[in-house]
């Protein structure tokens, strides 16, 4: 394996009715699949954090989920995102997501080698 670099996808758009959201979770999971190994954190802000969602459909979402935890990839949620949109930790799907606030995710910006945004 060739050795990769420190990728952060952001997603900052709803998962309803654009496809922002999807779009940036296939992204996310396309550059993991590559023999570069690449270390891949993704990170919900603003409306992304919606997602997160423990009612989002399985239907939708639920097999990028699944991937991102199969493949031992990292997902964030911005704890002030949260707070912002009046969404309760009790609604997070707590096995897939890690709550951070925006000064711990700023670490990960700074360490990071790429960053790109949806």
């Amino acid at each position: 394996m060739i050795g990769g670099k420190k990728i952060i996808t952001f997603i900052s758009h709803t998962p309803f009715g654009s496809p922002f959201c999807e779009e940036g979770l296939r992204l996310a999971l396309g550059i993991n699949n590559t023999r570069f190994n690449h270390k891949i954190t993704t990170i919900l802000i603003n409306d992304g954090v919606w997602l997160a969602l423990n009612t989002i459909s399985e239907r939708d979402f639920e097999k990028y989920l699944k991937a991102f935890f199969a493949m031992d990839m990292e997902f964030i949620i911005e704890k002030e995102s949260l707070e912002k949109r009046k969404i309760s930790e009790d609604l997070i799907k707590s096995n897939y997501f890690i709550i951070k606030s925006k000064a711990e995710i700023f670490d990960y910006v700074k360490q990071a080698d790429f960053s790109i945004c949806y």
